[in-house]
This record gives C-alpha cells, structure tokens and sequence, in this order.
C-alpha cells in the first residue's frame, strides 16, 4: 500500500514539493557538482512544474465539479445537453466524461513529477537528460497560454 506522501510526490505533489525544493535546492551542497548558480536555476524549473501542477489539480478540481457534480451546476433545458434530454443522461454522460479527463490529468501529474525529478537529478548527482529542460520550458508556455485563454474566455 503506498503512503499518502508517496502518492502525491508521485503526481508532482500539487506543486508543494516544488514550491519546498527552491530553498533545500539554494542550500544544498552536493560534491561540488552542482554549482549555486545551476542549483538556482534547477529549483526555478521545479518552481515552474510546480506552477503547472497547481494549474492541472486546479483543472481537476473543475472536471470534477462539472462531471460529478454536474445536475447542481446545470439546471437545464437538457435537449442539447450530451447525454439528454433528460437530467440522468446528460449527468451520467458528463460524469463518465469527466472520469476520462481526470485520468489523463493524474497521468500528467504523474509525469509532470517525473520530469521535476529528472531535472533535479544534478542535486543527487545524477544527470539530466537532454530533452528535460526543452519539455519543461514548452510545459511551462504551453500552460502560460492556456491560463490566458482561459481568462480571456471569461
């Protein structure tokens, strides 16, 4: 049975354990691998995940209440609705719409904490592929642009 504190760093802990690492990572001396100055620009790339996590658990959150929740939020008419034209199947639908979102979320949280770790690994003097800070800097835009669409839409 995996603890609790296991589970959430495997999702990317909903961004704290990036939001602790920027001090430990300021802090931490290793063998002389990693200088301040990488070690600084490791815990701002964790910081970023970090960010992009809380957005994601944010986004799952809001899957839930729409899909679970979703004959308190939608009064009706359910004629257009997915699912309708009645209450039970236009919430049934959403609900197992829902489900499929917040899978694919926990799965980009899951790899979201992967990535943090491999972009981390100088701290325990492993090494960093070459693709993690390009898939980290792409993560953090992409998340960037769809957070001001969002706002935009509002």
């Amino acid at each position: 049975m995996l603890r609790i504190s296991r589970l959430l760093r495997q999702c990317g802990a909903l961004g704290l354990e990036a939001v602790l690492l920027v001090p430990t990572a300021l802090r931490r001396r290793t063998n002389g691998d990693a200088s301040p100055v990488r070690r600084s620009i490791i815990a701002l790339g964790r910081l970023l995940l970090g960010t992009v996590s809380i957005v994601l658990a944010g986004f799952l959150l809001l899957t839930f209440a729409r899909g679970a929740l979703y004959g308190f939020f939608d009064s009706g008419p359910y004629d257009d609705s997915w699912g309708g034209p009645t209450l039970a199947g236009a919430w049934l639908t959403h609900f197992l719409l829902s489900l499929v979102f917040q899978a694919a979320i926990l799965l980009a949280l899951a790899g979201i904490g992967g990535l943090g770790r491999n972009i981390s690994a100088p701290l325990r003097l492993g090494e960093t592929s070459w693709w993690a800070w390009p898939l980290t800097v792409l993560i953090g835009t992409l998340t960037v642009l769809l957070v001001i669409g969002w706002a935009r839409q509002i």
